[in-house]
């Protein structure tokens, strides 16, 4: 599943059956458009990629925050590529 995290499509496995990453995408960019999709966006940018972590932060902690910022990410690439398709 990471070769998915590249811009080209791929194959991932559900329930033994093969299907293009496009399919996915798609249907993150749907699930977004909406006014309640883009709420729920917005709100998990605000809670990782505009959040702004204090001087004690620990390193689990940052690593932690890293991960959820990596995710928020990969959730925005997958709309712009559903949206977008090549």
């Amino acid at each position: 599943l990471s070769s998915c995290f590249f811009p080209e499509p791929c194959y991932c496995y559900f329930a033994d059956e093969r299907f293009f990453m496009t399919e996915i995408e798609k249907q993150y960019a749907r699930t977004f458009s909406s006014a309640s999709g883009k709420q729920v966006l917005t709100h998990l940018r605000s809670l990782t990629t505009e959040r702004i972590l204090g001087q004690n932060v620990t390193n689990d902690e940052l690593r932690w925050w890293a991960a959820q910022i990596a995710l928020v990410h990969q959730i925005e690439n997958f709309i712009k590529r559903g949206n977008n398709p090549t």
